[in-house]
């Protein structure tokens, strides 16, 4: 009998976000080729829990403790890891480095990887440790070739940098064939926080509307602080009617939101790999996006998605003139929302690409 290696993967929390929805999708297959463990800092989300199978389940040991409390409960993980005694672990977002780090450091037998998720840091707890985690690691997993260019330029880091495949599905076998002479049902799904920038999602569709296009937009997503400022940008612009805030979507239900929209906005500031905008690609939704992270690897201005400039007040008209022509011409948006389709025919999906990762690591 072959003895399994033993992995453990530690993440922040298990909620609908693009490293945790791909994280859930690669447990099945993860748990049947290693002896899996699962140890999650802060909390998971029971509707997302209950779609895995109860012995996948069992494999998962969740801490429940908020972000400042870290220091506080390192030596109850620190125990519990060294109890399991893994072969291989992984970490992804920068506060599962700080437990890796350590047994990492005590365990130098253990491979380490680290899963990097975005082109950039979002504060300076993220510099500091995932920069430490990466000089550290045996290798580090990107979610994308804009992510990659990135870990290279880490001062110090020697670590090989692979690439992964972040599709948690395979692509529809045909597109959706969205009707697009009627109205424009924009939708966003992703985290309400400043780097999606999801108020000027709201400043783009009310622009549209001043300028007799029927525009509405679908908001899904978890508040990570900027909520409150996007129901104020909404009332500001008079877009109640038009514009609502649905939550968090599970990600069994993206599929029925998908097809429901025939337009995908996203106006982030910087991305890995973007997630969400590949899902809505592999539909065929028309993606209007900011050319950051791996998009502009991916898609194409005008062939197979919609650039959005927005560094400028011109630059910015100019973008939305632009979009204008687009939308209202329904030969140009089928050809677009073909082209998207056909993007990913021939990409593995994630699971499949962080397991052949980890055995050629």
């Amino acid at each position: 009998m072959i003895t399994k290696r033993r992995l453990a993967y530690i993440i922040h929390d298990v909620a609908v976000g693009g490293a945790e929805v791909a994280f859930l999708s690669a447990l099945p297959k993860l748990h049947e080729t290693f002896n899996l463990k699962v140890y999650v800092l802060g909390s998971a989300k029971p509707t997302l829990m209950a779609g895995l199978a109860e012995p996948v389940q069992k494999r998962t040991v969740c801490f429940n403790m908020p972000a400042w409390a870290l220091p506080l409960y390192m030596p109850v993980i620190y125990l519990r890891l060294r109890s399991f005694n893994p072969d291989i672990i992984i970490s992804s977002l920068w506060r599962s480095t700080v437990p890796a780090m350590l047994y990492k450091f005590w365990h130098g037998h253990a491979r380490y990887f680290v899963m990097l998720h975005s082109n950039g840091f979002f504060h300076w707890a993220d510099r500091f440790f995932t920069s430490r985690a990466i000089r550290m690691s045996n290798a580090v997993f990107a979610d994308s070739l804009a992510t990659k260019a990135f870990a290279q330029t880490i001062h110090g880091a020697k670590s090989p940098v692979k690439a992964l495949s972040y599709l948690v599905n395979p692509i529809p076998r045909h597109p959706r064939g969205y009707d697009f002479s009627g109205t424009k049902k924009f939708c966003f799904m992703g985290k309400l926080n400043k780097i999606k920038r999801v108020s000027l999602a709201v400043s783009a569709i009310a622009w549209l509307r001043a300028h007799e296009i029927d525009a509405t937009l679908d908001i899904f997503g978890r508040d990570e602080g900027e909520q409150a400022a996007v129901m104020e940008q909404i009332q500001l612009a008079g877009m109640q009617e038009y514009i609502r805030i649905n939550g968090e979507v599970s990600p069994a239900k993206k599929d029925e939101i998908h097809d429901s929209h025939n337009f995908y906005i996203q106006l982030s500031i910087q991305e890995g790999m973007a997630m969400s905008v590949a899902e809505a690609m592999q539909h065929g939704m028309v993606c209007v996006v900011t050319a950051v992270g791996e998009i502009p690897n991916y898609a194409k201005d005008g062939q197979s998605a919609i650039f959005m400039d927005t560094r400028t007040p011109e630059s910015w008209e100019a973008a939305m003139n632009k979009l204008l022509l687009i939308i209202q011409d329904e030969e140009k948006c089928s050809s677009i929302s073909k082209a998207a389709h056909e993007t990913f025919r021939n990409t593995p999906i994630f699971s499949d690409s962080l397991i052949d990762a980890i055995t050629n690591s």
